[in-house]
């Protein structure tokens, strides 16, 4: 780690995983940010990097020595613990600033040892403790390909010998559709999630692999069965490239969740379905793919159902919103709409100049902080 030069300010950052192999989380929310801070007069360092990822890592960081090096505040990227609590003490002692900022999780007691805390929704930020929800703050997923847009719309409803394509990317290894279950005749899904590659559709014994899982909870031995054996799902093993290959040669985009409808207390351990981001409804709809969503609290807040998307939740609200879209105009003018919503609020520059907000909120000395970039916004 070198010296800061000049008047630029050092931020440090602890991350979850590795530059080199990074987790999805790690590169949507800083690494891909770095360019855009170098911009505000902010110098990225990256202070610690885990060979393989972890959120409670062993941190041995010297805050004096950060301070020599110019760094005036700490980043956390999803990294909590007795460790990271104990270091963000000792930083905030030694007068540096500190900000966690994670994805997925309420964690109070990081929050509360920390100057400033991110997240990607505002429901994350409701859970919070009233007390806390002053230094909580919300820093959406910027979209990283926004050169990539589908084009072309093909001019038919699609049918059983020529089914539409609709595409699914997660984050998991799906090895069911939730909701849906399967799809009509009339429809292919393509499901790009963590497979390893034995495990992707026309792989030897790829259907096996899949229904010789235990079933979890909600699957059903059915929905597994069609899943494996279905010849209209596919499942692709994810990588950089195949994502955005598949959205575009997709007609529409699916994003089921299995949801449970816990909205009461008590919430904790928070169910995965709310804490997910719109991240995922961002890269489609920046694609111009007319989409179709489970309404989680993250997509019902961007998805008017009709006009740019719809929502749904049963298997007959599924097949009703698929069944709207075989329309190739329809498909087309919801796909526009789509991208219009979410290009220019998600866009990687705006949601660095909100996080440029928050660091320029926390540091030491604020007004002599060469913050060029910086400018007030609203959550």
């Amino acid at each position: 780690m070198t010296g800061i030069a000049g008047e630029t300010i050092g931020l440090g950052f602890v991350l979850l995983s590795n530059r080199a192999d990074p987790m999805p989380s790690t590169r949507i929310a800083a690494l891909n940010l770095f360019e855009q801070l170098r911009r505000a007069g902010l110098e990225p360092v990256v202070c610690h990097e885990p060979t393989t990822p972890t959120e409670c890592p062993d941190l041995s960081l010297d805050p004096q020595e950060l301070r020599r090096r110019g760094i005036q505040c700490v980043v956390f990227q999803k990294v909590h613990g007795p460790q990271a609590l104990m270091l963000s003490r000792r930083l905030r002692d030694a007068g540096l600033a500190t900000i966690y900022l994670v994805c997925d999780l309420v964690d109070a007691e990081m929050a509360d040892a920390t100057d400033a805390t991110i997240v990607v929704t505002d429901l994350l930020r409701s859970l919070y403790p009233a007390a806390l929800q002053p230094r909580v703050h919300v820093v959406h997923d910027g979209i990283e390909r926004p050169d990539l847009q589908r084009t072309a719309v093909r001019p038919d409803r699609g049918s059983r010998a020529r089914p539409l394509r609709g595409v699914l990317v997660s984050s998991a290894r799906l090895r069911h559709l939730p909701q849906l279950g399967w799809p009509p005749d009339w429809l292919s899904v393509h499901v790009v999630g963590r497979y390893r590659q034995a495990e992707a559709s026309g792989a030897p014994l790829g259907a096996l692999r899949v229904l010789l899982d235990p079933p979890r909870p909600r699957e059903g031995w059915m929905n597994r069965l069609a899943f494996a054996l279905a010849p209209g799902i596919r499942r692709v093993a994810w990588g950089p490239e195949s994502v955005y290959d598949e959205l575009l040669r997709a007609d529409i985009a699916l994003i089921p969740s299995t949801i449970d409808n816990r909205m009461e207390p008590p919430l904790f351990p928070l169910p995965p379905w709310l804490t997910k981001s719109d991240n995922r409804l961002t890269l489609a709809m920046s694609a111009a793919l007319p989409v179709v969503a489970t309404p989680i609290p993250a997509y019902a807040r961007l998805v008017e159902s009709g006009r740019n998307g719809y929502l749904a939740q049963s298997r007959a609200e599924w097949l009703d919103a698929l069944t709207r879209l075989r329309d190739p105009d329809h498909r087309h003018e919801l796909g526009l709409a789509a991208r219009a919503t979410v290009m220019a609020p998600f866009s990687i520059e705006h949601q660095a100049r909100r996080f440029i907000d928050v660091v320029r909120s926390v540091l030491p000395n604020p007004d002599r902080a060469p913050l060029c970039g910086a400018r007030s916004l609203q959550p």
